[in-house]
This record gives structure tokens, sequence and C-alpha cells, in this order.
């Protein structure tokens, strides 16, 4: 029975002590745990306990997670984390992606590469693919920029929120939909495959990661000391570049650098 016990309280220990970083589906659950675990491993050995990945169902699911302390660190769009930081206030940014030095990026609207629309008004009447309705750079930002172009949700044939910015791009490719809207470093990373780029938005902050206000001040550090550093070690590049290959490194994130994100959700129905 003392071994039973015993037993119990070193499992429950494991995972108490464990840090989840909460994941929205911004790819595929199995292209995020692909992507990203190197770095879990990483930040595993600097903290000396487990960090396990948490893919979220959607975003929502996501800033559930957050917001009731279920996740510890997570990694977010610049549209969720100015909702989060409206619903509980100021959290820990711990780093933001550079991609190519810049900690800066766009939306991008994608048709294929042998479409005969040139510009975003030619999207009247046409069907376009969209992310998640509450993602940044697949959904948000896309809205805005066709609502800047005069035309609204009722101007399109039909808009189609689909999972992640993986089925965006087969859906523009097979031909489903005309348009299609997804991150540029996704489409920079896929343009080979028959892809052309019909608007980019303005440059906008970053995703980052920010750590859940629970978290113990020790940890924090560690894990945005070790981030902001990863460029700096040919281990750490390995880490960057399995995350994506134009990952430059992590850089310093201030709340003011999100204040285009604001501006941008002001302008949204």
């Amino acid at each position: 029975m003392l071994k039973v016990v015993l037993l119990f309280l070193v499992v429950s220990l494991g995972v108490a002590d464990r840090i989840k970083i909460g994941f929205m589906p911004y790819l595929s659950a199995q292209t995020i745990h692909d992507r990203y675990t190197p770095l879990a491993d990483h930040l595993s050995w600097v903290l000396d306990r487990p960090v396990r990945i948490v893919v979220a169902r959607n975003h929502a699911h996501q800033a559930e997670l957050f917001k009731k302390g279920a996740v510890d660190v997570a990694f977010l769009g610049g549209n969720p984390y100015v909702r989060i930081v409206e619903a509980v206030g100021p959290q820990p940014i711990l780093a933001r992606f550079a991609f190519g030095g810049a900690p800066h990026f766009r939306s991008v609207i994608i048709v294929r590469e042998d479409s005969p629309l040139t510009a975003l008004e030619q999207l009247q009447n046409k069907r376009i693919a969209l992310g998640d309705p509450h993602s940044t750079l697949s959904s948000e930002v896309p809205l805005d920029l066709l609502h800047q172009a005069g035309l609204e949700a009722d101007d399109l044939a039909s808009i189609t929120h689909l999972s992640n910015h993986e089925n965006i791009l087969y859906g523009v490719l097979f031909g489903a939909f005309e348009a299609g809207a997804v991150a540029e470093e996704i489409f920079m990373e896929n343009r080979h495959r028959g892809l052309r780029a019909l608007s980019y938005s303005e440059p906008l902050s970053t995703h980052l990661f920010i750590a859940h206000s629970s978290l113990e001040d020790a940890d924090v550090r560690a894990i945005k000391e070790r981030l902001l550093t990863l460029h700096q070690s040919p281990q750490g590049q390995r880490i960057l570049r399995a995350i994506h290959p134009n990952l430059s490194g992590f850089v310093p994130g201030e709340d003011s650098d999100y204040d285009a994100h604001r501006a941008i959700l002001k302008r949204l129905p």
C-alpha cells in the first residue's frame, strides 16, 4: 500500500510540475507538435521539468484555457493577445517572433498563380477562404483589407472559415475558393506550389509568447531569457529553423507593439 501511495504522489507531482504551452491551431496539430517539440524539449532541459505542448480546438478555446490558468504560456496572434489583455489585464510578454531580423509580418490574400484576379475589388461575387473567425492574419486583418477596398461580406459569393492556414492554402490551390488569406510566412513557405499574392496588409507586430500571471517569476525570467538568446547557439538555430526556415530569432515585446491590432479591432463591425 505504501508503494502505491508513493507512486501516486510521484506521478501527481510530475503532472502538477509540468509547464504547459498553449497553441491556437493555426496549423494542423501534428505540424505544430513537429515544429515546436524541439523548443519544448529545450525548455524542459532549461527548467528541469517537463514542458508540454497543448493545441487548442480553436482560438476561443485557447483563450479560455489561458484565462483559467490551464496553460502557463500561450502562443498568440496580435488580436487574441489584445482581447486577453482587455479581459484579464496585462500579462508578462516573453518574446515575439522575428523573421529575417524584423519583428513584423503581414497578412496576405492569396490566389492561384494562374488566376486572372489582380485587385481586391475583383473579389466581388467570389468565394474566399478565411481562418478561424478570431484569427489575426487569416481572418480579421483580411476582412479589414476587404473593407478598406470597399467590399463587405455581402459583396462576396461566400466566406468560408477553415480550421487552419494549411487548409486555406489547399482550398485555393485545388480551386474550391478564388482567394484565401494566410500569414505572410506561411505564404512564403508555400508560394512555390503555385500561389500568388493578391494583396498585403500593413506590417504588423508578430505573434508572441505570453506567460500567465500565475507562473512563478523565476520561470518567467528563465523562459524569456532562453527565448531571447536562442539564436546565439547552433542548437538554438536548429530549433528556430524547425519552427520556420525564415525565423531568425525571438525579440522583446511591449504591449504598445500591438496598438495597430487594437485599431484594426475597432474598425471591424
